[in-house]
């Protein structure tokens, strides 16, 4: 795809995001993450599929600390530290963007980035901090059943792709109580009764 076609297809989403009444590029640090670092940064992030209304206006959480899995440029991570005192972001696959720039551009320090080289590092890094919240957005084939496994003791978890084609995560949600579960487009947010 060329250069001048991704930013096209980028502007196109952002207005149907801003058409649908999501906050993403309305949020003044996001729009200024597009315009410093470009919209490349924004490749591959749930804060394109609704993530900001998902958690501003359906979940508002709120408490000590968030883990995320899977943050892969930080900007999930960024909108999340406005919740909790401290995010820590763990990722196993490692972002050539900087992510490391652009907290630092914005001046967040609640924002902790943890590279795992695999599951069982990223369960050691789970394992040593004490998480009111948890947000699943890793790698929904292979790991969702181990993430969920290893976050699900702090009662909140939040996930993203829930849908058909993402069997993995779809079949989890659907097996949790339904009443326990909250679902809004492709997210969940499952908390303990």
């Amino acid at each position: 795809m060329s250069k001048d076609r991704f930013y096209k297809n980028l502007a196109d989403h952002v207005q149907r995001l801003l058409d649908d009444g999501d906050l993403a590029f309305a949020d003044p640090v996001l729009s200024e993450i597009c315009k410093v670092f470009h919209g490349a940064v924004f490749r591959r992030s749930s804060i394109m599929d609704g993530f900001c209304h998902f958690v501003v206006d359906v979940i508002k959480p709120s408490g000590k600390c968030c883990f995320e899995i899977g943050t892969f440029n930080g900007l999930t991570a960024i909108v999340l530290s406005r919740y909790f005192d401290d995010v820590y972001s763990v990722d196993i696959e490692q972002s050539n963007i900087k992510k490391y720039q652009i907290i630092k551009h914005f001046g967040i320090k609640n924002v902790h980035f943890l590279g795992a080289e695999n599951n069982v590092k990223k369960k050691e890094l789970a394992d040593s901090i004490d998480f009111d919240y948890a947000y699943i957005d890793g790698n929904h084939v292979d790991d969702t059943l181990i993430d969920f496994d290893m976050v699900k003791r702090c009662g909140n978890v939040m996930f993203h792709e829930y849908w058909p084609k993402q069997p993995a995560v779809y079949d989890l949600v659907n097996s949790l109580p339904k009443e326990e579960v909250t679902i809004v487009n492709n997210f969940a947010y499952w908390k303990k009764a």
